[in-house]
């Protein structure tokens, strides 16, 4: 470690392959993967009856940049019990927002709330895993404000609203 000025610039120099493994981006992938995979697979139905306004729809926009951007700048970094608690919240999470395609993907009629928020809401439950393994309390806020604006567009747009 070199001293100049006593400041430290013993800088934590890790290779490559375990950055990119460590950043909280990783745990993104699989939501990327699954929405262009299956996206495109839905039925006419899923994309609403409803006209989400311009700015709800800026709005939500904007948000899912920050949800899927911000963890680039984030690092797994929780131990203990930090680390029990936000890999179950991640691994049911995405257990539940997988399933909750399963009504869509096959074309049945959403008849229910339940059925037409599922894949709106169930990503909180991923992005507060996501924030417990990165120590995040902006992830989780950020994430939060998406999921409720996502929710209330997914409602508009199911004609619920």
């Amino acid at each position: 470690m070199e001293r100049r000025s006593g400041i430290s610039l013993d800088v934590p120099t890790r290779p490559w392959p375990q950055r990119i493994i460590r950043n909280g981006f990783v745990l993104v992938v699989p939501f990327l993967i699954w929405n262009a995979i299956f996206w495109p697979l839905l039925p006419a139905f899923a994309g609403g009856v409803g006209e989400v306004p311009g700015w709800i729809g800026v709005t939500e926009t904007v948000l899912r940049l920050g949800v899927f951007v911000l963890p680039l700048f984030l690092s797994l970094r929780a131990e203990g019990a930090a680390r029990t608690l936000g890999g179950a919240l991640y691994l049911s999470g995405l257990i539940i927002y997988f399933a909750s395609w399963i009504p869509w993907l096959q074309g049945v009629e959403l008849q229910s709330v339940l059925f037409l928020v599922g894949p709106y809401s169930t990503p909180l439950l991923v992005f507060a895993g996501i924030a417990a393994l990165c120590r995040s309390r902006s992830y989780i806020a950020a994430s939060t404000a998406f999921v409720l604006v996502h929710v209330y567009g997914g409602l508009i747009k199911g004609g619920v609203l």
